[in-house]
Parts: C-alpha cells; structure tokens; sequence
C-alpha cells in the first residue's frame, strides 16, 4: 500500500483501495496520480482492465474530501464532476466502481454509507422521471451520463442543476472515441458548447462583481458626504 501514499490520497480512499486489496496502482495510475491534486487536463489511453476509472475517480473524490464539508443534506457546491459515456452499461459500471472507494465501512446507516457524497446516473434506457427527481431532490456532487439523455434533460430545462454547470471542477469523457463511433457526436458537442458558455458567463458575471468590488472599495465619505476616488 506504499506506493499508494506518496500521491496525497485522503485515508478514507487509502482505506477503500486497501480492502479491495489494491496494493499497489497500475501503470496509467502512476502516470495519472501525479496530477492528483493539480489543475491539467489530460488524455488517457490504456488497455481495458488498467484501471482508468480510478485514474479520474480518485481525483475527484479526493477532491470532494478534502475541500467540502460532508455533514450537509443538500449539497451546496454541486455539481463537482461531470463524467460522459457512451452507453448505459458503461455508466452503470463507473458508477459501481467509484462508489467502492467511498464505502464508510463505520456507518452502517444507507444515508451515510458513502460519506454523505452524491452520484448520480443520467442514463437513456432508464425511466427519466425517476432521474430528474433525484437530480431536483439531491443535486448530486458526481453526474454519470449518457450524451443523449444528458442533452434530452439540459435542453427541455428539466433540471436546475444543469444551470449550475459554471461549478464543474472534473468533466471527464470517458471512451470519448467510442461515443464518436456510436453516433453521439451532435449532443456531445451540443453539451460541450452548453458548459463553456456557463463558465464564460459565469467569468465575465465575476469580472463584473470584482469592478464593482473596487468601485464601492473607491467610495470615501468626508464631512456627511459620498466622494468617489478613480
């Protein structure tokens, strides 16, 4: 479990990765975990069975540890992770796998089993009704989805946390090359362009709030009265 450490993992994962009896990371692990607590973006390729979700897995979930607060019903800072894939199984088995590095093995009360952390699936072939209440009820820190019905829900405006979008710390494409294959391509891109443009709002809306920062900052008030200083 050495090898683990030396990539700043919080316990609660290093405790998870122990009893799954992952002693040691894989080759792309290594390679990805050096980034663990970095701002990159990175492109990763490797053979089935190497271990990729964990490469963007722990990331996020480390993250989620050690910057947010834990104890609250609803999150406040979802979402923090959006991962896009190109069929539901896949989407169902990431979600599996993320959730093994998050089991509190202490608490044996089903609310509190994953440390309070949020993940939810957004996959076609699933009754839609059913996601979009847990979307609404929970708003949850990690997002699983399938370009289509992910595209399908952001474009009826059928869910708030999708407006939220500026907050993403992780978008990850998982297989990104398989969903160009199977058709995706349109709401991928559709999807894409729809996250930039919140976060570019989202920048300019802070330029603006920062101005008018400095603005009221300027402000003096001599003898009863408002003087603006520029």
């Amino acid at each position: 479990m050495d090898d683990w450490y030396k990539y700043d993992i919080n316990d609660k994962i290093l405790t998870n990765l122990e009893r799954l009896k992952y002693n040691s990371p894989t080759e792309i692990q290594e390679k990805v975990l050096v980034y663990n607590t970095s701002i990159v973006d990175l492109i990763i390729q490797a053979r089935t069975g190497e271990g990729k979700t964990l490469c963007y897995g722990i990331p996020i979930i480390n993250y989620i540890l050690n910057n947010y607060d834990r104890n609250e019903e609803v999150s406040e800072i979802a979402p923090v992770a959006l991962i896009i894939v190109p069929t539901r199984e896949l989407g169902v088995q990431v979600k599996n796998h993320i959730k093994e590095i998050i089991k509190d093995l202490s608490i044996k009360d089903n609310k509190k089993t994953y440390y309070n952390i949020k993940i939810a699936n957004i996959l076609g072939g699933f009754a839609k009704p059913k996601q979009i209440k847990q979307l609404s009820k929970y708003e949850p820190e990690i997002l699983i989805a399938t370009p289509g019905r992910l595209w399908e829900i952001i474009e009826n405006e059928e869910a708030d946390i999708m407006k939220k979008f500026a907050r993403l710390k992780f978008l990850v494409l998982d297989e990104a090359d398989r969903m160009m294959e199977v058709g995706h391509f349109r709401e991928l891109k559709l999807i894409l362009e729809y996250i930039y443009n919140k976060v570019k709002k989202e920048s300019s809306d802070n330029e603006e709030d920062n101005s008018s920062n400095i603005t009221k900052h300027k402000q003096k008030m001599i003898d009863g009265k408002l003087y603006f200083d520029y």
